[in-house]
């Protein structure tokens, strides 16, 4: 692997094509062409796959750019460090995210962030959705990754990133548990809210983007919950839904733990968490703020396991900062 020719790979795999590549590179389109040709020849297999002009990374050509990249990133990274000791930091980015996701969010994203921007700092708001709403209009944070339930306040503006599924969870003994378990959502069996109406709730904190969610469901049938304990973290209500101390309302995604003592049904009349990206009306994203979305997104997919709601805005992101994933759905859209 020649350490000088690793950028060659790179601006293949980023532009589909020869042509472009060269361009942006400097180096004449016979030469990349001879360069890729006797790489593929040396590896014994193909790095891309021809279509329509275009080239695709194969999965073989995937897992060399995957390499080449991080060979790039430690070097570029070497040097930024030694660039950066006695200097301050060139910008700072003021966030929001939610207590529960956040911390997990920023441990995952926060290195690669670094790479990219290694001069700016971070600062992380942890909040809920009211709190991180009123933080963007008073102009400490620019922008926030958070639940948006609610009504939303006049000079905000909400990208939808996607929707979740509410649950019902109840202990494996509960008298009216299913008698089949399942951790599938779609194998769920239906019930009607209304059928729970003497059982005792666990219920979330009435600043939660879930509390705002499964509030109107209550209100339709006209009953006010029994509710010994509420609270702003869905990791408690779980554990005392676990240890029998009453049912809940819960967001899908916790059925793939898979916690042996619970039991779930989906709602006839469904709800569902909106989760978004929040800005002010009027503000301009940054590079540097759009390249933290971006990797808040492709984190929510890989960890999460979440369905994106796609939209001009997100599309636009994987173009600018993954030009190559966006071309691999291009791909498949077209085949």
């Amino acid at each position: 692997m020649n350490l000088n020719q690793l950028p060659y790979i790179i601006a293949i795999a980023t532009y589909g094509n020869l042509s472009a590549a060269s361009k942006n590179l400097g180096v004449s389109q016979p030469a990349l062409s001879k360069y890729l040709n006797g790489l593929e020849k040396k590896i014994g297999m193909d790095l891309f796959f021809r279509y329509k002009k275009n080239l695709y990374p194969t999965p073989a050509g995937k897992l060399y750019i995957k390499a080449a990249r991080e060979i790039l990133d430690i070097i570029e990274q070497t040097h930024r460090v030694f660039e950066i000791l006695d200097e301050p930091s060139s910008e700072t980015v003021h966030f929001g995210t939610s207590p529960h996701r956040g911390a997990n969010l920023i441990f995952h994203i926060f290195p690669e962030f670094n790479r990219r921007f290694p001069k700016v700092e971070l600062i992380a708001h942890e909040h809920y959705a009211p709190a991180l709403k009123r933080l963007l209009l008073e102009k400490k944070i620019s922008v926030a990754i958070t639940t948006d339930n609610d009504e939303l306040p006049k000079g905000l503006k909400s990208i939808p990133i996607h929707y979740e599924e509410i649950i019902m969870a109840v202990p494996v003994f509960h008298h009216q548990a299913p008698q089949v378990q399942s951790f599938i959502l779609e194998e769920l069996s239906y019930v009607d809210l209304s059928d729970f109406q003497d059982s005792v709730f666990i219920m979330p904190n009435n600043e939660t983007g879930l509390y705002s969610t499964i509030k109107p469901l209550f209100q339709k049938i006209g009953f006010i919950p029994k509710v010994p304990l509420s609270s702003p973290n869905v990791m408690t209500e779980i554990a005392m839904i676990r240890a029998g101390r009453g049912i809940g309302l819960i967001p899908s995604h916790h059925i793939h733990k898979k916690i042996k003592e619970l039991a779930f049904y989906r709602l006839r009349e469904p709800a569902y968490m909106i989760s978004s990206i929040i800005i002010r009306g009027n503000h301009k994203l940054t590079e540097t703020e759009r390249f933290l979305i971006h990797l808040a997104i492709k984190h929510m997919i890989k960890i999460d396991g979440i369905q994106v709601k796609w939209n001009s805005f997100l599309a636009e992101l994987i173009w600018e900062f993954d030009p190559v994933e966006a071309r691999a759905q291009q791909l498949e859209e077209w085949l």
